[in-house]
């Protein structure tokens, strides 16, 4: 995307210093008058950041700005005769934010935040979207749907032609062809639905394409959307892309003034990286690492996505020894570093981490530098604190139950040269007078947030229109982006008796009383407020009510048949929470003795374990261990787990508060080795990969021989491969042209196969040296393999539907194949 701020281009008087190559994305939108015409020549830059430069809307009002992810970014709007604008998006790493048409207005004109009001009418639980993503299968010839470890696209074309006096083959996935199309089919309503149902608004973003549909209420509304897999700036997309779908539920305004939106986020298969790159076909023993989607694109035609296995705990601070109170060298690289007590752990949007141990609160960089940037005072932290950081401007936030204040960083850069770790912090919320029931003004509502008094601050979390939500003893309070706080659930009146949650789907917040709320969340997809309280985590929902999205209230007990979804899975000491960005909700639970484990809970409606074991005796006993090395995350063993974060790349940091130690959580595929090298375990063979994805070899699992080794023209990621050589030392050269263009392949031992190529580059033929020959043809419109003439002159004809799906093959006799006959013929010739 660096041709954004490239001179001329759309992005005037940026800094190419300013911005961060791994985590930068594109903010897109539509500037529009109050007649709905798109506005030409408004000015677009980003609020206190001008070395990013500026943008200006084209025709249409359309507008493109480049941004660091990782937080909010502030949009600044501008032009006469217009009121200048502030809107403010939530903008992840790697990624392209399409975000609601903006207005400006002439006239000044102040919008005020709306008042939604309950909407009773709408059923969280049976009024949300259902999506289906059927595009892959398993595919072995060996291997049953449950053991087989790779996959193909669902309804694709396998086809490979044969090296004679060679084990490899040449093969096609129809797939990997731009002609096959990515797929999501969609249910917008139930079976039953509310008579007052009036409209239902469809919104979903991919790669930066925005489709809008509207449809009349009906029952089992179904829209099935098509995807080429290229951006919109017509660039293909590789892995998977993050598509956003927004579903509207319109009632009579009677019932409802507000249209309530439920939103998700799934994965679509886009593109998958060139391999062999012989003309869309492709050794089978030669695959791609897709590292940042954690995908090997395997040469026979399968992926093996790694998401899909068992992750890695891995240790990232920590040896299990505790450094001293008084530490003196804490400070230095984080391999080196000892714990004393972590407490808390927060990812920051610069991909940093903030570490609370004890005393201390501990910064460790992306390059793995620990800096210390607060000292606490020993006598401050007899109780545990909570913080965050802002999604605005990165700072952290620090609940002090002591002071009964909220306290922020104010420098996290220990090099500064008024840097003082034992004078960097400011309050925020908070006079350090003791909240106590039955006051009269209401311990500060409605006043500024300093004045105010607290009752014992616990979680904290800060959101993109940089308010402020705080678990504050029983209840939870909100400090606007003016700096007033509010109660929005309980009160300081008297004590009352506390009493469980009912057992309905989602209750008014008048009506609820919190025992001891204690981890906040917010989950990005949607931005909505997650409570931990007791055994149950509640969400707050647009027209303000709360749900339970996990754990269940005491009253529903005896009404469980079988625990089947998020909000039947019983919660034991859930102790933490925390949202990856496509708004899978983690929930860490530890009693300290057996249970240290945490557990993903998906926006599909599945929840599972993530990480940790049960542990066969208490790691409260001195003679229990409680800790074992990197290992796979389902046997990985935790003691007293704390705190938990999440990052922008889907690292789950775990505090392992009883092995003094900060440990990671990720896919296998993520993590590159001290010598720059991944290695890929595929059942008895272990793929390696270099720094950039690309295959130098592949070794027998259990006596680490080599198998293959590859060369390529360039050890880059621009690298072709040049040559194969197998475990007898016998090489197959893959001859290129001057532009990098297959000719032949060649070997002292089989000798020479020809290479043709058609106009668009394609495979076109393959000749061996004895006159043997497979001709090739594709379909103009989609590059898709149209035909296909074997050796022994025997054609097939290929059919696909308008997606790219293949249907079936029709050969020389008039005889059809389906892709499965197709499949188990392929598999019996093996």
């Amino acid at each position: 995307m660096s041709y954004f701020i490239d001179e001329n281009s759309v992005q005037r008087y940026a800094d190419k210093d300013a911005f961060d190559g791994s985590r930068v994305s594109v903010i897109r939108g539509q500037v529009q008058s109050t007649t709905g015409t798109g506005l030409k020549g408004i000015r677009v830059g980003v609020a206190n950041h001008a070395s990013f430069g500026f943008s200006v809307t084209r025709e249409y009002g359309w507008f493109d700005i480049l941004v660091n992810g990782g937080g909010a970014v502030t949009l600044h709007f501008q032009r006469e005769p217009f009121q200048a604008l502030h809107k403010t998006v939530v903008v992840p790493w790697n990624d392209i934010v399409v975000i609601d048409k903006v207005t400006m207005h002439i006239d000044k004109h102040h919008l005020q935040k709306q008042t939604l009001m309950t909407c009773r009418e709408h059923n969280y639980k049976t009024m949300t979207p259902l999506i289906f993503n059927s595009d892959l299968k398993s595919h072995n010839c060996n291997e049953s749907f449950e053991s087989s470890t790779s996959t193909i696209e669902t309804d694709s074309l396998t086809e490979s032609i044969p090296i004679y006096g060679t084990k490899m083959k040449l093969v096609y996935q129809s797939s990997r062809s731009s002609g096959y199309y990515s797929t999501l089919e969609l249910r917008l309503t139930p079976q039953k639905i509310s008579p007052f149902l009036k409209l239902v608004h469809l919104k979903i973003i991919v790669a930066g394409i925005k489709v809008e549909k509207v449809f009349e209420s009906d029952e089992n509304i179904e829209y099935k959307f098509v995807w080429n897999r290229r951006n919109v700036y017509k660039q293909k997309v590789y892995g998977f892309a993050k598509t956003t779908i927004s579903v509207g539920y319109e009632y009579s305004k009677d019932v409802c003034e507000q249209i309530i939106w439920e939103k998700r986020v799934v994965k679509m298969h886009a593109f998958d990286i060139n391999i062999s790159e012989i003309g869309d076909w492709n050794l089978d023993i030669h695959h791609r690492l897709n590292f940042q989607d954690s995908i090997v694109h395997k040469g026979d035609g399968s992926n093996i996505y790694m998401n899909s296995r068992s992750n890695e705990v891995r240790n990232l601070m920590g040896d299990g020894l505790q450094r001293e109170v008084d530490c003196q060298h804490c400070d230095g690289l984080v391999n080196e570093q000892q714990l004393l007590t972590p407490i808390a752990v927060a990812a920051a949007p610069d991909g940093s981490v903030y570490i609370g141990d004890f005393n201390l609160i501990r910064r460790i960089k992306a390059n793995g530098e620990v800096s210390t940037v607060v000292e606490l005072s020993p006598s401050q932290v007899a109780h545990k604190y909570y913080f965050t950081v802002s999604p605005v401007d990165g700072k952290l936030y620090i609940s002090d139950p002591e002071r009964y204040q909220i306290l922020r960083v104010l420098n996290s850069d220990s090099k500064a040269a008024t840097f003082d770790k034992q004078h960097n912090v400011e309050v925020v919320v908070g006079s350090g007078a003791k909240c106590l029931p039955g006051i009269r003004n209401k311990c500060g509502d409605g006043r500024n947030a300093r004045d105010a008094r607290l009752a014992y601050p616990k979680g904290i979390v800060v959101t993109s229109n940089n308010e402020i939500f705080i678990a504050d003893a029983m209840n939870i309070r909100m400090v606007d982006k003016n700096g007033v706080i509010h109660t929005i659930i309980g009160s300081y009146n008297h004590l009352t008796d506390w009493k469980p949650i009912k057992c309905i789907e989602t209750m008014d917040l008048n009506e609820i009383h919190l025992r001891w709320p204690t981890e906040l969340a917010i989950n990005p997809v949607d931005n909505s407020l997650h409570i931990l309280d007791d055994n149950l985590v509640l969400r707050l929902t647009p027209d303000e009510r709360l749900q339970i999205v996990a754990g269940f209230s005491p009253l529903c007990q005896s009404k469980l048949d079988n625990q089947t979804t998020n909000s039947q899975q019983f919660l034991e000491s859930p102790q933490s929470i925390a949202f990856n960005k496509f708004g899978d909700l983690f929930i860490a639970e530890s009693d300290s003795e057996t249970v240290n484990r945490i557990r993903i809970f998906k926006n599909s409606g599945e929840a599972k374990i993530y990480a940790g074991i049960e542990s066969n005796c208490s790691c409260l006993q001195t003679n229990c261990e409680c800790f074992n090395k990197e290992s796979n995350a389902l046997k990985a063993e935790f003691n007293t787990i704390s705190s938990i974060s999440v990052n922008e790349n889907g690292f789950l940091y775990v505090c392992d508060q009883g092995n003094i130690r900060i440990r990671t959580v990720a896919s296998e595929a993520a993590i590159l080795s001290e010598n720059q090298e991944y290695h890929i375990r595929d059942k008895d063979q272990v793929y390696i990969f270099n720094r950039y994805g690309l295959h130098i070899a592949t070794k027998n699992a259990s006596d680490g021989k080599t198998i293959y080794e590859f060369t390529y023209t360039d050890k880059s990621s621009n690298g072709k491969l040049s040559s194969v050589m197998d475990s007898r030392k016998i090489k197959v050269y893959l001859l290129r042209d001057h532009r990098h263009q297959a000719i032949s392949l060649e070997s002292p031992l089989f000798g020479h196969f020809k290479l043709t190529f058609n106009k668009n580059r394609k495979l076109q033929s393959v000749e061996a040296i004895n006159a043997n020959k497979v001709s090739l043809d594709y379909y103009e419109n989609n590059g898709l393999l149209k035909s296909r003439i074997d050796y022994k002159g025997t054609k097939f004809d290929y059919i696909y539907d308008t997606n790219g799906r293949f249907k079936f093959s029709v050969n020389s006799n008039g005889e059809q194949l389906n892709a499965n006959d197709l499949f188990q013929m392929r598999c019996s010739n093996k």
